[in-house]
C-alpha cells in the first residue's frame, strides 16, 4: 500500500492532478506509466509485479470501482484480472 500511495503522490505532483478522477485514463495507460517508472527506476521491478499480481487477484477492485463512479466496464475489469507487467 506504502508503494500504492507513493505511486500516486508521485503521479499527482507530475501531473498537477487527481490521477484517477481524469475520466481519459484508462487502467492500460496507468500500467504502461508504472513500467515507465520501474524502466526509471522510481519504482522497483518487486513493487511493480506486486502491485500486478494484487491487482490480478482483484485486492484494488474495490477501490478502482469507487474511483471510478461505483462501475467498471466489463473490459475494465477483464484488463485488471489479466494485467501482466
Amino acid at each position: 500500500l506504502v508503494a500504492c500511495e507513493q505511486l500516486e503522490a508521485y503521479s499527482n505532483h507530475r501531473r498537477g492532478k487527481d490521477y484517477y478522477a481524469r475520466a481519459e485514463e484508462s487502467f492500460a495507460a496507468a500500467f504502461a506509466y508504472l513500467r515507465q517508472l520501474t524502466a526509471q527506476r522510481i519504482v522497483s521491478p518487486q513493487v511493480r509485479d506486486i502491485i500486478c499480481r494484487l491487482t490480478r487477484e482483484g485486492r484494488f477492485t474495490t477501490i478502482l470501482r469507487q474511483a471510478r463512479g461505483g462501475t467498471l466496464s466489463a473490459a475494465d475489469q477483464q484488463f485488471l484480472q489479466t494485467v501482466s507487467c
